[in-house]
């Protein structure tokens, strides 16, 4: 499954494409990794259990075109994150393109081509990635598959239910492989901790909480409740008015950089939409421009990304290439196909790849 994580935190991080368990990501993201169960096979292509080759699954240029897109919008600078280097960029970008690939061809997927394009598109034209609210209509990946209640699977969009349930193996990781969850259609009742089906929420305002369909609205529709979000490029007023807003423009007032819009950070005293701050400086947070980050654990100013390799020091400014930054140094990163420990702090699997059965493993799983 596909971690899509960036620095600013687009609001469809979920650690995979679809919300299902977690793996390594671009850059300075997340090392935890999704442990296999018997009855399992990983590679590139996605095959099974049974002996396939996986031959059935090479994808066709529209999806590799989609994956690429995707990898592009996300991680390549139209999140306003730090941009990698540009050939390990590159090399990322062909990690997670085999990766992507495998997890639209797996069995039932409902998740197309069609819908990373379309988040790739609002990304670059909207700054989708910088609101604040829970989803976009064009980044909503949690959709329907074609498997039904109790079939294995691996990622959510694979089940009728938009949910597979993965449960506990020692040491804390999650299964690869689960299984579908047979969730409560719009109109039934739910539970916080209960799942809705793909394309509803839990209304917990009403007695009892019932699944309520989402709805994507425009300019003045009412939002930060269950199923009511915001079209792309618009944001949920959720400390005053809940209502669908357009991003301010410069010297307008604002409370949150989300309200602004893109490249504009909400700063100053008081607070208005205005420039991200240049390089050297006074900074606090994220009010620095594109590329730069702030010495937040220093100097507090506005500087330039220098990147670390595994084991180099790291911190503030100096951010790993893979992997998470630990007590200042960048972890041992571990080759594909090479022993892993799900519970290690110090190393990691590399970019997208994923400790499965105790293996580090590029590729998606196929459940029998």
């Amino acid at each position: 499954m596909l971690a899509v994580a960036t620095a600013c935190g687009p609001p469809f991080t979920t650690g995979t494409l679809d919300g299902g368990a977690s793996d390594a990501a671009a850059g300075d993201a997340a090392t935890s990794d999704a442990a296999a169960s018997d009855g399992t096979s990983a590679d590139g292509t996605g095959g099974d259990a049974s002996g396939s080759d996986g031959s059935g699954d090479k994808s066709d240029g529209s999806t590799s075109t989609a994956c690429r897109d995707y990898f592009d919008a996300v991680f390549g600078g139209g999140c306003n994150g730090s941009v990698l280097p540009a050939d390990e960029l590159t090399r990322q970008r062909a990690r997670f393109v085999k990766v992507c690939e495998g997890e639209l061809a797996l069995p039932g997927q409902g998740l197309t081509p069609g819908a990373l394009q379309a988040c790739a598109i609002a990304v670059r034209s909207t700054g989708a990635c910088r609101l604040t609210d829970r989803a976009t209509d064009a980044c909503n990946l949690t959709v329907a598959g074609a498997l039904g209640a109790t079939a294995a699977c691996f990622a959510n969009s694979q089940c009728q239910s938009g949910s597979c349930a993965h449960q506990p193996q020692d040491g804390g990781a999650e299964s690869a492989c689960g299984s579908c969850k047979t969730a409560s259609a719009i109109g039934q009742t739910c539970s916080p901790t209960s799942s809705c089906s793909a394309g509803a929420a839990c209304d917990t305002t009403r007695t009892p909480p019932t699944c309520t369909a989402l709805s994507f609205g425009d300019v003045g529709a009412t939002c930060n409740a269950a199923g009511a979000i915001c079209k792309t490029g618009l944001y949920c007023d959720a400390n005053a008015t809940n209502r669908c807003l357009s991003p301010k423009g410069v010297g307008a007032a604002c409370s949150d950089t989300s309200q602004c819009a893109q490249p504009f950070v909400c700063d100053g005293a008081p607070r208005i939409c205005q420039s991200p701050r240049p390089a050297g400086a006074t900074c606090f947070g994220e009010d620095c421009a594109a590329g730069l980050v702030c010495a937040t654990q220093s100097t507090h100013v506005c500087s330039a990304v220098s990147w670390a390799a595994e084991g180099q020091a790291c911190g503030d400014t100096a951010q790993c290439l893979v992997g998470s930054c630990l007590l200042f140094a960048c972890p041992r990163v571990i080759p594909d196909g090479q022993p892993c420990d799900f519970n290690s702090t110090s190393t990691t699997c590399d970019a997208f790849a994923q400790c499965l059965n105790g293996t580090c493993t590029l590729g998606t799983v196929r459940c029998n």
